[in-house]
């Protein structure tokens, strides 16, 4: 779980206009009854985290829950943003995806899982800042392996409504592969998610020794 040297990457001197979809609607089934973005980063639910570092970067925040009544929409309550409901979460990450990208009005979305707290705000900026218009923008490490935040285009967004499953937008990716720049993360982790509670074990013991 090695990250890359943190360098300093300046946030936006004004929140982008690209909005980001967090996504937050699924069923924490790998947890064994616990939810995993109620784990505690630093002492705040990692989905709170989360949507703090988008609401840095960017003035258009969707967050997609399994309902409105989910006790992870307590932990937004106080926030600037838009939540949206995917009552077909169960059917995979595409329904969320469909759900948060179906509200848009902007000329691009990033893609942002809110299990990954190894992504930072200056992190979020530094892809938000990579992103030309008509193109896909993807995260990588430093070995060239991809991971996120994504940043879609608009017009890519009837390619990513047309998704099923649970297998994201792997697929608009493959088939636009020559549309998608690869920038490579700078002080942040763009690999890591948290499904499991080895995994955020692992996570804390990593975090821990970084200090």
């Amino acid at each position: 779980m090695q990250m890359a040297r943190a360098c300093e990457v300046n946030l936006p001197s004004e929140l982008s206009d690209i909005a980001i979809v967090l996504l937050a609607a699924g069923q924490s089934s790998r947890m064994q009854g616990k939810d995993k973005l109620a784990e505690l980063v630093d002492g705040v639910p990692c989905l709170r985290v989360m949507a703090l570092r988008a609401l840095e970067v960017s003035q258009h925040v969707v967050v997609t829950l399994p309902d409105l009544s989910h006790t992870r929409a307590g932990v937004l309550q106080d926030l600037a943003l838009n939540r949206v409901a995917v009552p077909n979460a169960c059917e995979g990450m595409s329904a969320s995806l469909k759900t948060g990208i179906s509200v848009l009005r902007q000329r691009a979305a990033m893609i942002l899982p809110a299990d990954m707290p190894g992504i930072t705000s200056a992190g979020l900026a530094q892809i938000t800042k990579a992103h030309k218009d008509g193109r896909i923008t993807r995260a990588t490490d430093t070995a060239g392996t991809p991971g996120h935040p994504v940043i879609f285009d608009c017009s890519y967004f009837p390619d990513l409504d047309a998704l099923e499953g649970d297998e994201g937008a792997r697929i608009v990716l493959k088939q636009h592969a020559d549309q998608v720049d690869m920038v490579t993360a700078q002080g942040f982790d763009p690999l890591t998610d948290l499904d499991t509670q080895n995994d955020w074990a692992a996570w804390r013991k990593h975090q821990a020794a970084q200090k």
